[in-house]
């Protein structure tokens, strides 16, 4: 995956995976390539979302907007 990046192969990876064994719900996890304004790579930054926060919220999958992330936000 990083070798991708730093050849300019590819600039995201996504997965979906379960949760752990016994668990349900999934995982989302995106990597994508950090580049500067020449499109130098610069690195890899990562983002990982629990999709069960976005379960039940009148049949979306994600939110549209800030507020309503944190209308299904577990405290």
């Amino acid at each position: 995956m990083l070798n991708d990046f730093r050849s300019g192969k590819r600039d995201e990876w996504e997965f979906w995976f379960p949760k752990k064994s016994g668990e349900t719900g999934q995982i989302y996890q995106k990597f994508m390539a950090v580049r500067d304004e020449n499109g130098k790579y610069l690195g890899c930054m990562d983002v990982t979302v629990n999709m069960d926060l976005f379960q039940g919220n009148e049949g979306k999958n994600t939110p549209d907007t800030i507020e309503e992330f944190k209308a299904v936000r577990p405290e």
